[in-house]
């Protein structure tokens, strides 16, 4: 009797380790997104133009006037080195129409530099199975803490998530 309770303890310690150790593999919204903002601190610590390019949806490059000047603004913009971020996780929206499937993500976090605090807001599209072009983000604000006269806990931008790179100047008393 001893053995078969001892077999049968082992095996459900082994089943539900199993489950533990498979649930570490699945990517979580919270972790998809920190690694997309990741990979934007490091293009703008590396002020890596490419690589910002590379993280916009190709679909809607097309659609962004003056795109490539806009990634110049943004790199003369933000200063000083990486110290840290804080911020919630992500809004995540998604829908399905049939067989398509589109997911995306609304971030705010403040970046934390040597220079100073910058507050973001992004739309991110991470998944959509009818045009792979609209993966990648879709709009980017950037506004220097020390311009915000409002300290409200998160940003959106002007509210409408606006295609392209809105660096945002000082704010002189109004947002």
């Amino acid at each position: 009797m001893k053995k078969i309770l001892l077999s049968l303890i082992l095996i459900m310690s082994f089943t539900v380790s199993m489950f533990l150790l498979n649930s570490c593999f699945i990517d979580t919204d919270t972790s998809i997104a920190k690694g997309k903002r990741d990979q934007l601190i490091s293009a703008l610590q590396n002020k890596d133009h490419a690589a910002i390019k590379a993280l916009f949806a190709s679909n809607k490059i097309a659609d962004i006037e003056n795109f490539d000047e806009s990634i110049d603004a943004l790199l003369a913009y933000y200063e000083g080195d990486y110290v840290s971020q804080t911020g919630g996780g992500p809004a995540t929206l998604s829908g399905k129409d049939g067989r398509l499937v589109y997911k995306y993500y609304l971030m705010s976090n403040d970046i934390t530099t040597t220079v100073s605090v910058y507050r973001i807001a992004i739309k991110w599209y991470v998944t959509d199975t009818a045009n792979a072009g609209n993966v990648g983000i879709w709009s980017l604000y950037i506004l220097n803490m020390e311009d915000k006269t409002e300290q409200d806990p998160s940003y959106w931008g002007d509210g409408d998530n606006s295609l392209g790179i809105h660096v945002t100047a000082p704010l002189n008393g109004a947002e």
